[in-house]
C-alpha cells in the first residue's frame, strides 16, 4: 500500500498541474478573447465603488445593475490593490476555476490505484466541457459560483458518513454556502437544495438535527444581510436586474425548455452520469448515498433555469454549476463501477463518455460554443468607448445607450441603460408584453429618455445604428423631438485599428452643441458638420471633422441673439470648403450673414477633400 500510495500521489499531482496548464492556456486560446458585455456591468460598479462613489451606475443614481455581489466586491478588492479590471476578472476566474477543480481532487483524493481512474474522470469532463472553458475566463461570476458549489459539495461529501460534524468543517461548509448566496441571489436554491439533501442523508448522524438547524443559519444570515442592505442602500426589496428579465409566462418557460434541451444534446456525455445518479440516489445502499447530494441541486437548479427561460449569452452559461455537479456525479459513478472489479468495463465507459465532449470542446461542433468563437463586438466597445472618454470627459455628457457594458465601462460617462438593467424607472415600468421577447431586451421608453436629455445616443452595438433594434430607440426616433434635437455622427478611431461608430449628438444644450463664450461668440463644434460622408476624428490631440468631395450640410443653429455675425472658419487646406448661409438656394460666400431671429442654418459644401478644425460666429457691434 504504501509503494501504491507513491504512484498515486505523483500521478494525482500531476493531473492537477495539467488542468491546470489547461486553464491558463485557455487565455490565449480560441475563447480566450471572449469577453461578455453584462461583465463590464460588474467591472463599472466595483470601478466605481474603488473610486468613492458607491456602488452605483451613475453619480447620484442608486441602483442595484447587477446580481453578483460577492463578483463584484471581490473585483473591487483587485482593483483596490492597483490591479486592471480586465485583467482582474480573467485571472480571478481562473482562480476559481482552479479551486473548482481542486475541491473535486480533494473530494474524490483516491486510496488506492484502482480509485484514480475515478476523479481523473471527473475532472478531465469537467476541463473539457466547453460552458466551463469559456466562462472561467468571460468576466462574469460563473467561476466563484463554480467553485463555491464545489466547495460546498465537496464538505458535505465529507460527513455524510460521519456521527458527528467537526466544528471547523461545519463552518466552513456554512461559509461555502453564504457565499453562493452572496454570488447570485439565485444561488439560494442550490445552498438550500444542497443543505436539505445533506440533512436527509445523514441517517446516522448523533446530531442529525441540530448541525442542519446551524448550518442553515449561513446561508439564511447571507440572504437577510443582502436584503437589509438592498433595502437600505437602494430602496428596493430585489435586484434591479431580477426586474428587467425575469418574466414568468408560458412564453419564457418554453424559451427555457428550448435552452435546457440544445445545453442537454450539447453535453449529454456528462449530464447523463446525472440520471446515474438519480437512480443510485434511490439505492438503500451506505455509498450510493452520495449521489443524492448532487442530484437534488441539479433537478432543482435544472428547474429553475427553465422557468427563468434560460439564458441569451454564448455556452450555455447557466449549465456551468450543472457541470459541476455533473462531473461530481461521474467520477462517483466510476468509483462504484471500479468498486466491483470491472476495470475494463470502467475503463471503457470512461473513453466512451469522455470522446463526445472532447470533439464537443476541440472541434467546436456546439453552435452556443461557435458563438463565444466568433463574438468579438465588445472590443469594438473598447475602442468606441476610449474615443467618447478622450473625447468628451471633461464635458461629462449623459449617454444613452443599448450596449451598456463597453461602452459606459471603457468611456467613463454617465448613462442612460436603455435596455433597462441599469434604470429604475424601465425596470419598474415594463410594457404590457413583458415575458414573452428576448430576455433582458424587452424593456424600454422613449419619451422617459429623451426627457433626460442624453447629450449622445448609440444604438444596437458599438458601432451604431441608423434603424434603433430596441424599444426604446424605436421610441424616440418617432418622437418630433429627435429630428429638431439630434444629429449623426460618424466617429473613427484609428488605433490600434479602424472602428467606426454611427453616434447621435444633442445639437441643442451647452456640453455638445454650439457654445456661447462670455464675448457672444459661438464656437460650433466641427463633428456636427460631418453629415453622413464624414468622419470626426483625432487629429492628436484634436477632434477634427474630415470632409470627402461633394459633403454638403445644413445645420440649424441657436444665437444668442437676432443680428449680424462674422463666420470664421478653419480647415486644411485653406479655401478647400465653404460655410455661410443659403440665399436664394447657394451658399453667400460673404463670410457674413444678417439674422432677424435669434436661429440661423448654415450651409457647408466641401469642393475638395478637407480637414475642418472649428467655426466660430462673432457679433457685429
Amino acid at each position: 500500500m504504501h509503494r501504491l500510495q507513491k504512484v498515486i500521489v505523483p500521478l494525482y499531482l500531476a493531473v492537477i498541474c495539467y488542468l491546470a496548464y489547461r486553464q491558463l492556456s485557455s487565455l490565449n486560446a480560441s475563447y480566450g478573447p471572449f469577453l461578455a458585455d453584462d461583465s463590464l456591468i460588474s467591472y463599472r460598479y466595483a470601478e466605481r465603488l474603488v473610486a468613492g462613489q458607491g456602488l452605483t451606475w451613475n453619480n447620484g443614481e442608486r441602483v442595484e445593475g447587477y446580481s453578483n455581489l460577492a463578483w463584484v466586491l471581490l473585483l473591487a478588492a483587485y482593483r483596490w490593490l492597483g490591479g486592471d479590471l480586465l485583467v482582474g476578472g480573467r485571472v480571478l476566474g481562473l482562480a476559481c476555476g482552479l479551486l473548482t477543480f481542486v475541491a473535486i481532487a480533494l473530494a474524490l483524493r483516491p486510496r488506492t490505484l484502482r480509485e484514480v481512474l475515478a476523479p481523473l474522470a471527473g475532472l478531465f469532463a469537467l476541463a473539457t466541457a466547453s460552458p466551463f472553458v469559456v466562462w472561467t475566463t468571460a468576466g462574469l461570476e460563473q467561476p466563484l459560483l463554480a467553485a463555491c458549489l464545489a466547495v460546498a459539495v465537496a464538505l458535505a461529501r465529507e460527513d455524510l458518513d460521519a456521527t458527528t460534524v467537526p466544528c471547523f468543517r461545519r463552518h466552513g461548509l456554512g461559509a461555502a454556502l453564504f457565499l453562493l448566496c452572496w454570488t447570485r441571489p439565485d444561488g439560494a436554491l442550490l445552498a438550500g437544495a444542497i443543505l436539505i439533501a445533506w440533512a436527509l442523508l445523514r441517517r446516522k448522524a448523533e446530531d442529525r438535527l441540530r448541525a442542519p438547524l446551524l448550518l442553515a443559519v449561513w446561508p439564511a444570515a447571507a440572504m437577510v444581510s443582502q436584503l437589509v442592505f438592498r433595502i437600505a442602500y437602494y430602496h428596493a426589496m430585489v435586484p434591479n436586474t431580477a426586474l428587467a428579465k425575469l418574466g414568468f409566462t408560458s412564453v419564457r418557460i418554453g424559451q427555457g425548455f428550448v435552452y435546457a434541451k440544445l445545453a442537454t444534446l450539447a453535453l449529454w456525455p456528462l449530464l447523463a452520469f446525472v440520471l446515474v445518479a438519480l437512480v443510485f440516489a434511490f439505492v438503500p445502499a451506505k455509498g450510493p448515498r452520495k449521489f443524492g447530494l448532487f442530484a437534488l441541486p441539479f433537478a432543482l437548479w435544472l428547474v429553475y433555469v427553465v422557468c427563468i427561460g434560460g439564458d441569451i449569452f454564448p455556452a450555455h452559461r447557466h449549465f456551468v454549476p450543472l457541470l459541476v455537479l455533473a462531473a461530481f456525479a461521474f467520477a462517483e459513478t466510476v468509483r462504484l463501477l471500479a468498486s466491483f472489479s470491472w476495470r475494463g468495463t470502467v475503463v471503457g465507459l470512461s473513453l466512451l463518455a469522455l470522446v463526445p465532449t472532447l470533439l464537443s470542446q476541440y472541434a467546436k461542433t456546439d453552435p452556443q460554443a461557435r458563438r463565444a468563437l466568433d463574438e468579438r463586438w465588445e472590443w469594438d466597445g473598447q475602442l468606441v468607448g476610449n474615443f467618447l472618454r478622450k473625447a468628451f470627459h471633461q464635458q461629462s455628457p449623459l449617454l444613452a445607450v443599448d450596449p451598456a457594458g463597453c461602452i459606459p465601462f471603457f468611456s467613463g460617462l454617465p448613462s442612460i441603460d436603455m435596455l433597462g438593467l441599469n434604470d429604475r424607472f424601465l425596470a419598474s415600468h415594463p410594457p404590457a408584453s413583458f415575458g414573452t421577447g428576448r430576455i433582458g431586451h424587452e424593456l424600454g421608453n422613449g419619451a422617459y429618455v429623451l426627457d433626460r436629455k442624453p447629450d449622445l445616443a448609440l444604438f444596437c452595438m458599438p458601432t451604431g445604428n441608423a434603424t434603433p433594434c430596441f424599444p426604446s430607440g424605436r421610441e424616440m426616433v418617432r418622437d418630433p423631438r429627435w429630428a429638431e434635437e439630434y444629429r449623426p455622427v460618424v466617429f473613427e478611431t484609428r488605433t490600434p485599428r479602424v472602428v467606426r461608430s454611427l453616434t447621435y449628438v444633442r445639437t441643442v444644450g451647452a456640453k455638445l452643441g454650439a457654445r456661447e463664450d462670455n464675448n457672444g461668440r459661438v464656437a460650433i463644434p466641427p463633428y456636427l458638420f460631418t453629415g453622413t460622408k464624414g468622419v470626426a476624428v483625432f487629429d492628436k490631440e484634436d477632434l477634427v471633422a474630415e470632409l470627402p468631395p461633394g459633403t454638403s450640410v445644413d445645420l440649424p443653429i441657436t444665437l444668442p441673439h437676432a443680428g449680424r455675425y462674422k463666420i470664421d472658419v478653419w480647415a486644411n487646406p485653406p479655401g478647400s470648403l465653404l460655410v455661410g448661409v443659403r440665399s436664394n438656394g447657394a451658399i453667400d460666400p460673404s463670410g457674413e450673414f444678417t439674422s432677424a431671429i435669434p436661429r440661423a442654418t448654415l450651409a457647408l459644401s466641401v469642393s475638395r477633400r478637407s480637414v475642418l478644425r472649428g467655426v466660430v460666429l462673432t457679433p457685429i457691434r
